[in-house]
């Protein structure tokens, strides 16, 4: 038995010295990593990281992005667990803070673990070629309504990447009326000083328009493109195609322009009134309903107190003007309303087929110091040259033949009148004939502006998909946008056409 042991010790260290070694614990790693579109709607580039050994990733956005809440996509190692902050990962669904490095930590059964670094910067760029305006109000306070104004800042990037102007202060807050209820919203602007913005005189008041029914997005600035070659309104008001990054969040393409006030640099004197049909007491606006036409003039500015000696005067005036339009008195009317302007004011209405020109709502006038009524200036285009997308009972008619301004129900007293003039009609004619002249001219307009926002259009219609729906590809939003741009241009032709026919033969 004790020769036998002796025999065994050497087999069993045999047996032993074939057995393999065992390998050491596989690291775990990260297979794959992005942030896409997918999963964020806030930017408008994939990030797909390639180098995926590397444990240190980062990343320059080229257009804004709101860093604080990015999901990522990824894939470990079989059966590693990844974390950040302690915080177990989901790919796609866990949210994180990148405005600063986020390290994952990838852990697998053996408790072995590998640390990945991941840093992302984005770029204050002009990634559209559009300026970009920065507004952050204090505590990145939401604007929620139309009533409260909320302390900013607000700076702007030009298109050559240097800020023309930084750290203003500002208060914003909602406007509009039912565009304030579409998902994309317009504000309203009051800098704490006057100040310059794209060369337009120095203000307080401004206006980010959100053209979120107009799928062009260049509506309103060809109306006043329009009136600044083809008119002398007595003041024209300016506009500028922005980007907008509110609290660190892009919203997209904005318009922002000139607030219709009294002042030196905008309205010269006098009084700005609006007809509104829509005016309420509730709603703190200061009106009278003419006697002759039942429409409702709102004084907007400046402030007046209702039943006032200036209010008085207001109201009085125009009862008479509506008199002597409705009885056809062309000497008394002729000389307390400007003729030019009433022509400018209704050619630009007609020929962009506005629908909130029919006396409804929008149509400004100025009452003047020097006793003259002034028509303009002109304002709300996002439903003009065919794009009436509200049907307000007789139907949305689109086309471009005839004179919806000229033969609406509330437009009677003063057009019925301005057409039996013989100065209004010989000046409507002369005017018409320079637009239908430049028609050329008008087209080319549209082509520029096309050609600057077309990567605008792509990356707002990313946001909010009013031209195809969301998720669609980048081509086949750019094709839908060539066709917006088309069908305008085809219903401008069309509108000029029919109009320089049929102004001729009054």
């Amino acid at each position: 038995m004790i020769k036998f042991k002796f025999l065994l010790l050497p087999l069993i260290m045999l047996f032993s010295s074939c057995e393999e070694p065992t390998p050491p614990a596989e690291e775990p790693k990260l297979l794959s990593f992005s942030i896409t579109q997918e999963y964020n709607e806030s930017i408008f580039e994939d990030v797909i990281f390639q180098d995926i050994d590397y444990q240190v990733f980062s990343y320059t956005f080229k257009s804004p992005v709101n860093l604080t809440s990015l999901r990522a996509t990824f894939t470990a190692s079989e059966g590693a667990i990844v974390t950040v902050n302690g915080v177990e990962q989901k790919s796609g669904l866990s949210y994180n803070d990148f405005s600063s490095p986020v390290e994952y930590l990838v852990t697998n059964a053996d408790g072995i673990s590998t640390t990945y670094t991941v840093t992302l910067n984005s770029e204050q760029t002009a990634f559209t070629s559009l300026p970009i305006i920065y507004i952050n109000t204090e505590n990145s306070m939401p604007i929620v309504d139309k009533e409260n104004w909320i302390l900013a800042d607000l700076s702007i990037l030009g298109k050559d990447n240097n800020y023309l102007v930084e750290g203003l202060v500002t208060e914003i807050r909602g406007r509009g009326n039912t565009t304030w209820n579409n998902p994309k919203k317009p504000y309203a602007l009051k800098l704490d000083k006057k100040n310059e913005l794209f060369g337009m005189p120095k203000h307080k008041r401004w206006v980010l328009l959100a053209a979120y029914n107009d799928k062009s997005m260049i509506r309103t600035d060809l109306a006043f493109y329009l009136a600044e070659e083809f008119s002398n309104l007595r003041w024209k008001q300016g506009g500028e195609l922005v980007e907008l990054v509110l609290n660190g969040k892009f919203l997209g393409n904005y318009y922002l322009c000139e607030h219709i006030k009294i002042d030196e640099n905008r309205v010269s004197d006098g009084y700005i009134l609006e007809i509104d049909v829509r005016a309420k007491e509730a709603n703190g606006d200061i009106f009278f309903t003419a006697k002759n036409s039942g429409l409702k003039y709102v004084i907007k500015d400046p402030d007046v107190i209702k039943g006032s000696t200036e209010f008085k005067y207001v109201e009085d005036y125009i009862n008479k003007l509506e008199s002597d339009l409705k009885n056809f008195d062309v000497e008394s009317y002729s000389q307390y309303i400007d003729m030019e302007s009433m022509v400018d004011w209704y050619l630009n209405s007609e020929l962009t087929n506005n629908p909130d020109a029919d006396f409804f709502i929008s149509v400004y006038m100025n009452l003047s110091d020097d006793g003259k009524l002034y028509m303009g200036p002109l304002w709300d285009y996002d439903l003009s040259f065919g794009n009436q997308i509200y049907d307000d009972g007789e139907g949305s008619d689109n086309g471009y033949e005839g004179f919806p301004i000229r033969d609406g129900d509330r437009s009677k007293i003063w057009l019925k009148a301005m057409f039996a003039n013989e100065e209004f009609v010989t000046l409507l004619k002369q005017k018409m004939r320079v637009i239908a002249d430049n028609e050329a001219q008008i087209m080319a307009y549209i082509d520029a502006k096309h050609r600057e926002l077309t990567t605008s259009a792509l990356c707002n219609d990313r946001l909010w998909g009013l031209l195809t729906p969301k998720g669609t590809s980048s081509a086949k939003i750019i094709e839908a946008y060539d066709k917006e741009i088309k069908s305008l241009k085809d219903w401008l032709h069309g509108r000029i056409g029919w109009l320089s026919t049929n102004i001729e033969a009054l």
